[in-house]
């Protein structure tokens, strides 16, 4: 019982990380003159922004000042005040940003990677120009839940983007993945994948031990090379038909590995009796 408790106790703790952040829901103040944001009014010269957010804004944020004018948006999905700053979480750019006050105007600028990590002490930072090809491979230990943030630091833009499967992203910070299982992420425009919709594919491994020591599994099982495989050697006949990654495998298009990946008999390749 008390295994189960304490299990349950750390699931949790773990999910209520990501959601630490008090969302902006209402107004936000602005002081000139310490040059600090928060919810409540600290002084009469304050500036006051009334946050609204319209259908046809496309699901980001807009701030209005006291005479109705827009001050700020839309550039973010949420908001949230760390430290005196005021942080926008541009969903549909995969950005993180904070908003500043300069020559009487509101302006935006983004995150360095110093300040994202204060944000997200125990996340493993992934940046859109690490992708080869749209694609990534990151690893975790058996067992392991481990979370990674997705920052675009191109001019790439990801609006109306989802993560399939849809449950390892946080509901509201986007590119924040918790991640439990081994396998493949997508990231897509309602499933496109083509020059004007890009998908992003993010490939889930297990992390090799410390030691350095490396392991020779024989499998005729592609689900289990997909699983455990970091690289591939398929051997017919005493010969080599095919080497390299898992995902090259999949990707290979001779009769040798089309006739395995497909599990059919029909091929190249005799089964024996």
């Amino acid at each position: 019982m008390k295994k189960i408790f304490f299990t349950i106790f750390t699931f949790l703790l773990v999910s209520s990380v990501a959601n630490a952040f008090d969302f902006v829901d209402n107004s936000v103040f602005y002081s000139i003159q310490t040059q600090k944001w928060n919810t409540q009014q600290t002084s009469q010269k304050d500036i006051r922004l009334i946050y609204k957010m319209y259908s046809t804004s496309g699901g980001y944020s807009e701030y209005y000042n006291n005479k109705g004018k827009l001050a700020i948006g839309p550039f973010s999905n949420r908001e949230f005040i760390n430290d005196g700053n005021l942080i926008g979480v541009d969903n549909g750019n995969l950005k993180l940003i904070k908003y500043y006050y300069s020559n009487g105007y509101f302006k935006i600028a983004e995150l360095d990677d110093k300040y994202i990590s204060t944000l997200f002490p125990d996340v493993e930072l992934i940046k859109v120009s690490q992708f080869s090809n749209n694609e990534i491979t990151v690893y975790k230990k058996p067992f392991e839940q481990k979370k990674f943030l997705i920052i675009n630091d191109t001019d790439n833009n990801y609006y109306k983007y989802e993560f399939k499967p849809a449950h390892v992203s946080d509901k509201d910070v986007n590119g924040l993945l918790t991640v439990s299982k081994f396998g493949k992420i997508i990231f897509s425009h309602y499933g496109d994948d083509n020059d004007f919709y890009p998908a992003l594919k993010i490939h889930v491994k297990r992390l090799k031990n410390e030691t350095n020591a490396a392991s020779i599994v024989v499998t005729h099982q592609m689900s289990t090379i997909k699983r455990t495989a970091d690289s591939v050697l398929m051997l017919y006949n005493g010969h080599a038909v095919f080497e390299g990654s898992s995902e090259e495998l999949l990707r290979e298009e001779t009769p040798y590995t089309k006739q395995f990946v497909n599990a059919t008999i029909e091929g190249p390749m005799k089964m024996n009796a």
